[in-house]
């Protein structure tokens, strides 16, 4: 009875360990034999960034305001809002961007995020795609960095970094950076590197035109 206990405790460690430490020194070690790297240079083809939004007033001027701020030539940058038939002031907020390029759409009926993009990208005259979120904000540098990657003929699409950021420094919100920075690790250790297929957020991410719309 002791040995089968003590076959199941250091089982159970091993398989903790593994989990937290082992896994990712497995990775590591892969994707320095397997990486594969990215012919990234400067490239600027004509980009809209899509905007889903339903019931954002809270937060929709902020993120115009962050999209106008990009350091992407204005004249190869669309910026586009599909709101989800919004019942609050969000589509009254984007009017008033209108004079600077910032164009409105809305369905005719709520239909959900994806249906929203769907149709968007169908108006949208860019050749990359930027699907984003109402909430998150972007480096003023973000969209060149990320469009830079399609000069190699081989990248199909391209995920931005996510950053949370913790405003009152509390042990719930330290956890969370912790643990997400123990994700973020995986996704980049694991399929980009080694197998070169991306992990995908909605919040950020750009999509070759001919590929269809996916946001997770």
């Amino acid at each position: 009875m002791f040995t089968v206990l003590k076959v199941i405790f250091w089982f159970s460690a091993f398989f903790v360990f593994y989990t937290y430490f082992g896994y990712p020194i497995l990775l590591i070690i892969i994707a320095k034999i397997k990486g594969k790297a990215v012919d990234k240079d400067a490239f600027t083809p004509s980009v809209t960034m899509l905007i889903a939004a339903y019931n954002e007033e809270n937060n929709i001027r902020n993120k115009l305001e962050n999209a106008l701020s990009m350091n992407y030539p204005k004249d190869k940058f669309e910026i586009v809002v599909v709101s989800d038939h919004s019942s609050d002031k969000t589509d009254e907020i984007v009017k008033n961007f209108n004079p600077f390029g910032v164009k409105l759409l809305r369905m005719p009926e709520r239909g959900g995020k994806s249906a929203a993009l769907n149709y968007a990208i169908t108006k949208a005259n860019g050749k990359i795609i930027v699907l984003s979120d109402s909430r998150q904000l972007y480096d003023r540098n973000a969209i060149i960095e990320l469009v830079n990657n399609f000069n190699d003929k081989k990248v199909g699409a391209v995920s931005g970094e996510l950053y949370l950021i913790n405003k009152d420094k509390g042990g719930v919100g330290e956890g969370v950076g912790a643990y997400w920075k123990y994700e973020k690790l995986l996704r980049k250790k694991r399929k980009s590197n080694i197998f070169n297929f991306r992990c995908y957020r909605g919040n950020l991410c750009h999509k070759e035109r001919i590929i269809s719309a996916n946001t997770g």
